[in-house]
């Protein structure tokens, strides 16, 4: 539901239409994730067991694949496009299962 006096592209409306709780999938594999907490455990780890670790886990994220998108590469520009939007809120409605875009001046001060 539109209630702003932003104008939604037909593009932008199927990508709304998958709803707020839709999950985009990773664009790459979150090394950091790993690595951070890997790296954190090998303190306490003796020296050998550290580096046998760390060949592990390297040895796996560089076998890796990154998950299949879920989202065209249009798709992807227009979700970027819309939450770099600051005129726009985007929020669920307060009853039912529908999206609601406000502008956000508006959302402001009905928040106050």
């Amino acid at each position: 539901m539109n209630i702003s006096k932003y104008k939604t592209t037909k593009e932008e409306a199927t990508v709304l239409s998958k709803g707020l709780n839709f999950a985009v999938s990773a664009e790459g594999i979150p090394t950091d994730e790993y690595i951070v907490p890997t790296e954190q455990a090998c303190k306490f780890l003796p020296e050998e067991e550290s580096h046998q670790l760390r060949a592990k886990v390297a040895g796996l994220l560089h076998s890796a694949k990154p998950p299949q998108s879920n989202l065209s590469k249009e798709e992807r520009q227009v979700l970027g496009n819309m939450a770099k939007n600051k005129d726009i809120t985007i929020l669920p409605a307060d009853k039912g299962k529908a999206t609601v875009i406000m502008d956000t001046e508006d959302y402001e001060s009905k928040v106050k």
